[in-house]
């Protein structure tokens, strides 16, 4: 229907036809989204990978292919679209959790601070995904729906941005929060370190973990990372010595911080997170490698 709908409905307009997409880069509906806000269908049919002239069952093949895993949410979500959900206003209020109550609390600490505040000092076992970012979907992805959830936070500002996006993908379990000025408890840090640093280690001193898609991983990476992609990360943590160093790098910093807090809590002792990431890397100048999967498909 796809095909057909853009070959015999949308290709023969004019080029100067004005594109809108419904979706941006980094979201979850689909892949290689752009960052552009607009197009022409002109500029669409020169660099659209999907628009090249091909038979159906290439486009199928290739549209198909290394698709994002559908988030936990998103057939929730359908489903409360339809249900029709409560206003913002009606939602309660997080009850203001003591530095007891925030250590003792029975479901998800999620600090949504930026990388650098994490690293520097958390509530044990808090998962951070930060506001910054992808927030919404990724804690969609992450986090079950109807799990109880503890905001950690710089203030109050932030704490009521991380409720009304969390209810946008029908999270509505925020039990509670704390400004991380009023806990008084024991932290755990995770370092931050520069590409450099993990470029003179070996791969017999430590492991290093990409937590990108497996395309990105596959289109190009640091020499001796493996895939642990984000979403499955906490499925696959029996493929980590839980002993040895660990270094967690995605493309910029901010989904390898994710990716610390989760290994942090399935007990792997001693994790680090790679700032500036791949690029960092790259525009180092440091080893890379490409997978074989990705030159076959090139």
């Amino acid at each position: 229907m796809l095909y057909e709908s853009l070959h015999e409905k949308i290709l023969p307009l004019p080029d100067e036809i004005e594109v809108y997409p419904a979706h941006g880069a980094g979201s979850l509906c689909g892949k290689s989204l752009s960052d552009e806000t607009w197009s022409t269908l002109g500029k669409q049919k020169q660099m659209n990978y999907a628009l090249q002239p091909m038979s159906k069952e290439e486009f199928v093949k290739i549209v198909a292919a290394d698709q994002p895993e559908v988030p936990a949410y998103f057939p929730k979500s359908a489903a409360k679209n339809l249900e029709g959900s409560a206003s913002l206003d009606e939602l309660p209020k997080p009850k203001t959790l003591t530095t007891e109550e925030a250590e003792q609390f029975d479901g998800v600490v999620l600090d949504i601070r930026e990388r650098e505040e994490y690293g520097a000092g958390h509530i044990p076992n808090a998962i951070n995904i930060g506001l910054a970012g992808q927030f919404a979907s990724w804690a969609g992805t992450l986090i079950s729906i109807g799990s109880p959830i503890a905001v950690a936070a710089d203030d109050q500002d932030q704490i009521d941005e991380a409720v009304m996006r969390l209810a946008r993908v029908g999270i509505e379990t925020v039990k509670g929060s704390i400004l991380m000025a009023d806990f008084t408890g024991e932290k755990q840090t995770i370092t931050q370190v520069p590409v450099g640093e993990v470029n003179d280690k070996t791969s017999d001193e430590i492991q290093f973990v990409d937590v990108r898609r497996p395309a990105e991983h596959a289109n190009g990476h640091a020499s001796q990372t493996i895939n642990l992609p984000l979403d499955v990360l906490s499925r696959e943590v029996d493929k980590l010595n839980p002993e040895k160093p660990t270094y967690v790098i995605c493309q910029s910093g901010y989904r390898s911080s994710i990716g610390t807090s989760i290994l942090e809590n399935a007990g792997i002792k001693e994790v680090y997170n790679v700032t500036g990431g791949t690029n960092a890397w790259v525009e180092a100048g440091y080893e890379t490698e490409v997978s074989a999967t990705a030159c076959a498909s090139s």
